[in-house]
């Protein structure tokens, strides 16, 4: 039986559905502690409700919460094709590179970032870094960034990549600067990386250049000029990653024949480490017949 709790909504009559059958509509799951704290006797009551369950939201499936983490081991579970399609996309992209492969690293998260240069730094032909992650590396290699801010525990970890991948890692060689602070990538740096990104075969774009922001379009030239190559590029594969780059290709019109990957955090964690919460409990799952 259902626990009367879960159902904080009526269940309603949806237009389309056969008479008789009906929609149970629970509030958001977010608002009930349980859920945060991956409550066992939760999550199997939230099974309880179907037969089936499947997973549409990529941002999600790396939560260590009652439906992601532990739901799925108690009834069957599968990802959506739209899922799959963004995971198949960056699988891809590990698996299989098309060379030349380029992937431009920028923005924040920076030790997000750091673990992704990890594990392409073996695969890719070159890196373009930008952003706050450039300016870790500028910091580790002792370059004077003055008032810039940057996350200071992560300048060992820069460093040590930095020297593993010293022939692949390509970083910024001029500045915009505004109050003594890198705010964008200068015009030579921005030629040089557009030319990379023309000479590839796959492109992979996880992060803008410079600030993104509306307020502030003197600093979107350096991912205005890497959105221009993209598109213009004759690479195969071009994929996109993370909501500030995305929505600045959509705002300048430069994202057709660009492969957006949806997820943001979560899909650089995959492709960092491919792995997800979610997919792991899908394959632990009894219901399991070797994966998700």
């Amino acid at each position: 039986a259902v626990a009367p709790e879960l159902c904080a909504m009526p269940t309603v009559q949806v237009p389309g559905y056969a008479l008789g059958e009906q929609l149970t509509v629970l509030e958001n799951l977010a608002f009930d502690p349980r859920e945060a704290r991956n409550d066992q006797v939760f999550a199997r009551q939230l099974a309880a409700m179907g037969t089936e369950y499947l997973l549409d939201d990529l941002r999600s499936l790396n939560d260590r919460t009652a439906s992601i983490a532990s739901m799925p081991k108690a009834v069957s579970t599968a990802l959506s094709d739209r899922v799959r399609d963004d995971l198949a996309e960056l699988d891809q992209l590990i698996e299989t590179p098309i060379r030349p492969f380029v992937a431009v690293v920028g923005g924040t998260q920076v030790a997000r970032k750091l673990s992704l240069i990890r594990r392409l730094g073996p695969i890719v032909d070159e890196l373009l870094v930008t952003g706050d992650v450039a300016n870790t590396f500028l910091a580790a290699r002792g370059v004077d960034i003055r008032r810039t801010l940057i996350d200071a525990s992560q300048v060992d970890t820069a460093k040590q990549l930095g020297g593993v991948f010293e022939n692949k890692l390509v970083l910024p060689t001029d500045f915009v600067w505004r109050l003594h602070r890198i705010m964008d990538i200068g015009p030579k740096t921005r030629e040089r990386f557009a030319r990379s990104i023309n000479q590839a075969a796959s492109v992979l774009l996880t992060g803008p250049a410079g600030v993104v922001s509306l307020q502030l379009e003197a600093f979107h030239h350096g991912t205005s000029a890497l959105a221009a190559a993209l598109e213009t590029s004759q690479a195969v594969r071009r994929v996109v990653i993370g909501d500030d780059t995305v929505n600045l290709l959509a705002h300048e019109d430069r994202d057709e024949g660009v492969t957006v990957v949806d997820g943001d955090a979560v899909a650089l964690d995959y492709l960092a480490t491919g792995k997800l919460v979610a997919i792991d409990a899908i394959q632990t799952s009894r219901f399991s017949s070797g994966g998700g």
